[in-house]
């Protein structure tokens, strides 16, 4: 109870996060620049068939999914299997990973019907693509991320304080060692013994059965 006072009165009162240089904030802002700014993106499950009467069945039975994100994608990969007859459509069960909307791997219908979608588990009706049809499942989304510095200064500078306090730590006891000549007996240290799990009274166990004085 003294050291953790002794800390925080010496050393954690002392530390603002208004002490962390402007600079340090400044360096990584703009090492860090993608934690900050980040496109809007979506992943999607797709089912691609030829046929646009598939589709619409494949469609069909995707409006009875469970509301269960977990079980929804796992109904919805199964529709994938039982319909796709597309190659693409079925590498990795269809599906089509994160993708923002500038893809050009993607086929840009379903780029755009993906970004029109508001809710993860939205299923929109048949999409007309250069293979054939595509069924979607909304899966993931994520909003564009713009943080400018002086947004996010403060949340950077929390940061840094957290990486700073080891250090002032540090410091602080090599500081109160040198003030009070303290030295260290590496060979006396080894012979004690931390015992784990023992059901005895937690603390160290001394050589020789000796206990250390309790005042």
């Amino acid at each position: 109870e003294m050291v953790s006072r002794l800390v925080r009165n010496d050393v954690e009162s002392k530390l603002k996060v208004e002490d962390v240089p402007v600079a340090d904030v400044e360096k990584y802002y703009n090492d860090h620049l993608a934690e900050f700014h980040q496109k809007a993106a979506v992943g999607v499950t797709a089912i691609v068939v030829k046929s646009k009467g598939n589709a619409d069945r494949a469609y069909t039975e995707a409006q009875g999914l469970p509301k269960s994100l977990d079980e929804q994608q796992e109904r919805f990969r199964e529709l994938v299997t039982k319909y796709g007859n597309v190659p693409e459509g079925k590498s990795r069960a269809g599906d089509l990973l994160f993708f923002y909307e500038d893809s050009t791997v993607v086929p840009r219908p379903i780029v755009d019907a993906a970004f029109k979608l508001r809710a993860v588990g939205d299923v929109p009706p048949p999409i007309k693509i250069d293979q054939g049809w595509a069924v979607i499942l909304l899966t993931q989304r994520q909003p564009a991320i713009n943080r400018p510095l002086a947004a996010a200064k403060r949340q950077i500078q929390q940061r840094l304080l957290r990486d700073l306090r080891p250090k002032v730590l540090a410091a602080f006891v090599e500081d109160l060692q040198k003030k009070s000549h303290v030295t260290i007996s590496e060979a006396n240290l080894s012979k004690v013994v931390v015992e784990a799990g023992s059901g005895q009274r937690p603390g160290l166990n001394f050589p020789g059965g000796l206990e250390p004085p309790l005042n």
